[in-house]
């Protein structure tokens, strides 16, 4: 483990990281009816973290 330096090579690795433990997270979809809640609380918690705005 190392420290998150928040830059665009780091998110690349965090996105690997998700899809190489696919079986073990849900896929959010926009046809869930959860979806925006999920997202919405995404963004919260991760804020700081999102320097464009795209969601």
């Amino acid at each position: 483990m190392r420290a998150f330096s928040k830059t665009s090579q780091d998110i690349q690795q965090l996105v690997k990281a998700y899809f190489q433990n696919d079986p073990y997270f849900p896929h959010a979809r926009d046809s869930d009816p959860l979806f925006p809640s999920l997202k919405e609380g995404y963004l919260n918690a991760c804020g700081g973290f999102i320097e464009d705005g795209r969601a």
